[in-house]
């Protein structure tokens, strides 16, 4: 795996295979462009729970263990290569909890844990209180609290009624869930942040105690969902950091 950068040739001795984790209630299909961005550095897997996508059909967890559980078992069946994951929103609280487990069961970290739109849950709670709210409220309230892209809605007649069940139902797992008070992981970690997010750069901060390892923030201009309409940003976010911390040659 090569990458060439101003005229020297990087050698890269690890391939990652970056997991993705879309936000509440969203599926894998978001991140479809996404590879374009990344070069050879990395392989993207995006992961979906079920109830959603392409996975529709099957039953959607009713806990938080659950889906991490779920997140941790797709991890496993793509084999022993380096990882990364990226979440976002609600995906960036799994992403976070999946490493917590990994970690406990004394199985490796990722390479770099990536967060976006999201604070730990000491500053920005994780329980929305949305879940319980009748069906003519809940879409539009989620939508105001940037649980969920106004725009996603618009995309179809079918949107709404497709997306509320599985939106409701993970807000409904984090509204019963009690964070755990882990110690700090040893990874990287790389937190990403819209210019008008609905997480402050104080808030996004404190993830820097969740970890002993390198800790970076990056800014990136546009709205929480600024990657719907602008995902080469994000890319770009991901490939500068994943250059960082992944082991390389330069000749």
């Amino acid at each position: 795996m090569k990458e060439m950068e101003r005229g020297s040739r990087t050698t890269f001795l690890k391939r990652v295979t970056l997991f993705c984790l879309p936000f509440a209630g969203g599926t894998a299909s978001v991140f479809k462009t996404l590879p374009e961005s990344l070069g050879v550095i990395a392989r993207m897997v995006p992961l979906e729970l079920p109830g959603r996508g392409l996975r529709e059909a099957e039953a959607t967890p009713k806990t938080v263990d659950a889906m991490v559980a779920d997140i941790s078992a797709q991890i496993d069946a793509e084999g022993e290569a380096p990882y990364a994951i990226f979440g976002h929103g609600l995906g960036a609280r799994l992403a976070y909890l999946v490493a917590c487990r990994r970690r406990a069961e004394n199985r490796p970290e990722p390479l770099l844990l990536i967060l976006a739109g999201e604070g730990p849950p000491e500053v920005a709670p994780w329980r929305s209180g949305l879940s319980g709210l009748p069906e003519d409220e809940f879409l539009k309230a989620a939508v105001a609290a940037g649980a969920y892209p106004e725009e996603m809605l618009k995309l179809t007649s079918r949107m709404a009624e497709t997306v509320g069940p599985p939106l409701r139902a993970d807000l409904r797992a984090f509204d019963a869930f009690d964070p755990p008070n882990a110690a700090p992981l040893s990874c990287p970690m790389l937190v990403i942040l819209a210019g008008r997010d609905v997480v402050t750069k104080r808030e996004a901060d404190r993830w820097s105690r969740r970890t002993t390892g390198r800790f970076e923030m990056k800014v990136i201009p546009g709205v929480q969902f600024f990657f719907l309409k602008n995902m080469p940003a994000l890319g770009k976010a991901v490939y500068d950091e994943l250059k960082v911390v992944v082991p390389s040659e330069t000749a």
